[in-house]
């Protein structure tokens, strides 16, 4: 038996959900059996922290945020590289596949030390009617983190959306940090140095964070409890 601990998030849902039979054909091709147990954000954590720390702990197989922990857990000895693993995915695939933008979240060096799971995107939702009134056009396939922030604006300043409350965000405690991040990493910023000290107390980061708040008065109410499920 193979014991996985996931993270709840919609992506992973997927792996769970019986109609694509994702964890079932996983079973059927290695032959092991599989317990995929989901917990909420709030609690992955801990029960992360615990299971690294004790080397027998009752997971084989967890998911990390590379893109916030990966150097972090490597430094506390938490992970090793995947010696040999781009070799043993270019027996049946390329393992150049994985978008750069990924590999950078699993790699250090050229080196990989994890296997790619999802990766954390976001999602505009929206009406159409309503944003061809306030823009004249729909909203192009990709659009930048500051564009989404001014297209609120516009919105909440438009007679469309004057005095409304219209929009929802994840803004639960254990999401909110995770929903201010494209802000910030949109100037180029990152968490922490080398040396994994704090380094988002710049100017950058500030205006990252005013504008996410800023988007609160546009926000449906109860919007601070809104989780990424």
């Amino acid at each position: 038996m193979i014991h996985v601990l996931a993270v709840n998030d919609p992506a992973v849902l997927t792996y769970a959900d019986k109609r694509f039979g994702i964890l079932e054909a996983w079973s059927k091709k290695s032959g092991h059996k599989i317990q995929f147990t989901i917990l909420p954000w709030a609690e992955y954590t801990s029960a992360l922290m615990e299971t690294l720390k004790n080397r027998d702990g009752m997971y084989d197989i967890v998911m990390i945020a590379g893109h916030l922990w990966l150097q972090d857990y490597i430094n506390q000895g938490f992970l090793r590289p995947l010696a040999g693993i781009k070799s043993m995915i270019n027996t049946y695939g390329s393992y150049e596949d994985v978008l750069p933008q990924i590999r950078g979240e699993i790699e250090r060096d050229g080196t990989p030390w994890m296997l790619p799971s999802f990766t954390d995107g976001h999602m505009v939702f929206y009406k159409k009617d309503k944003i061809q009134e306030v823009t004249g056009k729909l909203l192009p396939e990709v659009i930048t983190a500051s564009e989404y922030v001014d297209l609120v604006r516009s919105i909440g300043t438009h007679p469309v959306g004057r005095g409304k409350r219209f929009l929802a965000m994840k803004a639960h405690p254990s999401e909110i940090f995770l929903d201010w991040l494209p802000l910030f990493f949109e100037g180029g910023n990152h968490i922490f140095d080398e040396d994994l000290n704090p380094i988002f107390n710049t100017p950058k980061a500030i205006k990252a964070l005013s504008d996410y708040i800023s988007l609160k008065e546009f926000a449906l109410p109860g919007v601070e409890a809104f989780g990424a499920a």
